[in-house]
């Protein structure tokens, strides 16, 4: 412990302290990058229902974009409502990858090679981050704790003399 504090020039609890804040913000932008990742990833694997989705409801919402009558449309409307909000949910995810509107399996599969591949060796880093600010924190609780007894034997050794 004292060599890591010395190789990181920590000789007091205020450099501790700053040297801590520092690490537990590296660990935080690494945890929101992990997150982006598996969320992203979690998108890819949806990808090809929602391509099945939107072929399949296409026709509906297709239906509903020929009707020209309002209160026809709104009837429409109430009656494939489940549908449509399948296609339209499906339509977002896909236009967010495909803006263009052509789909591209292989390049889903190769988008989620890479995102593996830094989500591993992004977790890899933010777990030694992670476990080294831990180590942090137990080292500034026991001198936290180490200056509560010594304050204590102050007070009390102060009470005595008076």
């Amino acid at each position: 412990i004292i060599t890591f504090l010395q190789e990181h020039g920590i000789t007091d609890v205020e450099s501790l302290e700053a040297f801590i804040s520092e690490r537990r913000s590296i660990v935080d932008e690494k945890k929101l990058r992990l997150d982006n990742q598996t969320a992203e990833m979690k998108d890819l694997q949806k990808l090809p229902d929602a391509w099945d989705t939107y072929k399949r409801l296409k026709s509906v919402a297709d239906n509903l974009r020929s009707i020209k009558f309002t209160k026809a449309k709104a009837k429409y409307k109430a009656e494939h409502k489940a549908e449509l909000n399948q296609f339209y949910a499906a339509n977002r995810l896909l236009t967010k990858y495909f803006p263009d509107g052509k789909y591209n399996s292989k390049a889903i599969q190769a988008r989620y090679a890479e995102l593996e591949q830094q989500h591993d060796a992004d977790y890899a880093a933010f777990n030694d981050f992670r476990e080294e600010t831990q180590m942090l924190w137990r080292i500034k609780s026991h001198i936290d704790a180490a200056l509560k007894d010594r304050e204590k034997e102050n007070t009390h050794t102060h009470e005595q003399s008076i």
